[in-house]
């Protein structure tokens, strides 16, 4: 009678807990992921660009970790050099890497070389965002970030980069008359932290596919 008693109390124990695991509201960790198809809209039918972007396995991974350590960590001060060391960029500016990888292999990078960033937002500052930024406002081709409206999602956020990327080294492949061509890859993970702190870590490639 007493075993009896003592496994319907384990039993409840067991039930209680599993009841407040399921409502407990969620707490820290990884979820969510960037569209893509949203993104390649964004730049094709607001801002009237040809640039798209395509998908990148391993750009998801490297962004994946860099999530992963904000939750581990509870803060967001490595996510990028996670991001920056498994993708193997240096933590410049992308047309900088490329100039740099062009001056260090003798004037001549290799298709496949990879260059990128990667930048870390808290969710609640993107969502309440009003404006462009300054990418917005100084960027080589402003007006066609300007048509995105208001940067407050993470593909909005995606698409706006690129196209400052874009405005830059795009330069490159038109002056070669497409001699030299480069793909764009975005990816993106939201990372909670046991403080329920969110933040979305956003990661844009871009890939030397023709010389």
């Amino acid at each position: 009678m007493k075993c009896k008693k003592f496994l319907a109390l384990v039993m409840t124990a067991v039930l209680s807990v599993s009841m407040l695991t399921a409502c407990g509201g969620g707490g820290s960790g990884v979820s969510g992921s960037l569209n893509e198809s949203k993104v390649n809209s964004l730049l094709k039918n607001e801002a009237g660009s040809n640039v798209q972007i395509v998908k990148d396995n391993d750009l998801d991974d490297a962004v994946k970790a860099g999530a992963e350590r904000i939750v581990s960590t509870g803060n967001s001060n490595s996510a990028s050099a996670v991001v920056a060391n498994k993708m193997g960029w240096d933590f410049v500016s992308v047309a900088t890497q490329l100039i740099n990888s062009i001056k260090n292999s003798g004037g001549i990078t290799s298709i496949g070389t990879s260059f990128g960033i990667t930048y870390v937002i808290e969710e609640n500052t993107l969502e309440t965002n009003d404006g462009l930024g300054l990418v917005g406002l100084f960027a080589p081709n402003k007006g066609q970030i300007q048509k995105l409206g208001r940067i407050n999602t993470p593909e909005a956020y995606a698409a706006a980069q690129i196209l400052m990327i874009d405005g830059s080294i795009g330069k490159a492949q038109d002056a070669s008359n497409d001699v030299v061509r480069f793909n764009y890859s975005a990816s993106a993970k939201k990372a909670k932290t046991s403080n329920d702190v969110s933040y979305w870590v956003i990661g844009i490639e871009v890939k030397v596919v023709a010389l």
